[in-house]
């Protein structure tokens, strides 16, 4: 028994539009950017009458904090509480406050690393 031929062309053309359709807007879509945030603290400085550092875990304010992977590097400061925020694409960086730890941020997810910076 043959089909008619209308029959036949019918899901023919459907798979062609179908695939039209797909191919003009089937993209495929960057994974969500991960952050990467932390506190930067100060510890040191000279004694004070007691014998204890100047600076104890206070905030390191405007400081800088670097990050860096196999593409580039980037540079933010922290605020007045001695915070800094990264928006990224997921992967690996290494963080520089004073030291660099490595860390994994992952898409839709928070990282976070904090540096207290000792002051001689």
């Amino acid at each position: 028994m043959t089909l008619p031929r209308a029959i036949t062309v019918r899901p023919l053309l459907l798979g062609v539009v179908v695939l039209a359709v797909c191919l003009s807007g089937c993209t495929e879509s960057e994974p969500d950017p991960g952050t990467l945030t932390g506190h930067v603290t100060l510890t040191g400085g000279p004694p004070t009458p007691d014998g204890k550092p100047t600076l104890r875990h206070s905030p390191a304010r405007n400081w800088q904090v670097s990050i860096r992977d196999g593409n580039g590097a980037w540079t933010t400061h922290t605020d007045d509480e001695g915070m800094y925020t990264f928006s990224l694409a997921p992967g690996d960086y290494t963080v520089s406050c004073s030291d660099g730890p490595a860390v994994h941020v992952a898409a839709g997810m928070t990282a976070t690393v904090d540096c207290n910076v000792y002051v001689p």
